[in-house]
């Protein structure tokens, strides 16, 4: 019997955020969170401030599908008002960088790397 695995997709999003705009597009993103977080290939994700930026956001994502069909996501209708003001938003591009499935990961318990 052969079982096929769903691709897992995890990609980190870059949101270099405009000082005067942090409220509104903090509160964009979560409103896009609640959505999000109903859509059946997503897995997980977390918000962190770059530690020397306040101002850029990093978004660590993980999805249950390929990056080609992740890429489809973006034009969900509830992401219209989100993508649309995203420009005003921030001082620079949003960067978005997919991820290969992990090299090795490793865990404080000492044991072996998994690879």
């Amino acid at each position: 019997m052969t079982t096929t695995q769903t691709p897992t997709t995890e990609l980190i999003v870059f949101l270099p955020v405009k000082p005067e705009a942090r409220e509104e597009f903090r509160a964009k993103l979560a409103a896009i969170a609640g959505h999000i977080v109903q859509e059946p290939a997503f897995v997980s994700a977390s918000v962190h401030e770059d530690l020397h930026d306040p101002d850029t956001l990093v978004l660590r994502e993980a999805w249950a599908c390929s990056g080609a069909d992740l890429l489809d996501q973006l034009a969900r209708p509830y992401r219209a008002e989100y993508e649309a003001t995203l420009s005003s938003m921030l001082k620079a591009d949003r960067r978005i960088v997919f991820l290969t499935p992990p090299l090795a990961t490793y865990e404080a318990s000492g044991s072996a790397p998994q690879e």
